[in-house]
């Protein structure tokens, strides 16, 4: 499931056909992505707006931003990476 994969990322990419934006309101972020609106910390808008995307640890996530965060997922704005051991270590 999309969620379980959200909770365990650690880097993401942004979809290059998305345009991302979001700003302040009574201490809560609206993060726009491609139009679609999101109510998220803003944390969490700083950091999925920010190039490269960095994702703050879960751990510190209310659910609002996990829910905000699964659904920039499953619209295709965000897109989850594996981190991969390196193999030279």
């Amino acid at each position: 499931p999309v969620h379980a994969r959200v909770l365990d990322a650690q880097l993401a990419e942004r979809n290059p056909w998305t345009r991302l934006n979001w700003y302040e309101r009574q201490g809560r972020a609206r993060l726009f992505a491609a139009g679609e609106r999101f109510d998220c910390s803003l944390r969490l808008a700083a950091a999925v707006c920010s190039n490269p995307v960095q994702l703050p640890p879960t751990s510190g996530l209310d659910a609002k931003d996990l829910d905000a965060l699964t659904d920039l997922v499953r619209g295709g704005h965000l897109i989850l990476i594996e981190r991969r051991e390196n193999p030279h270590n």
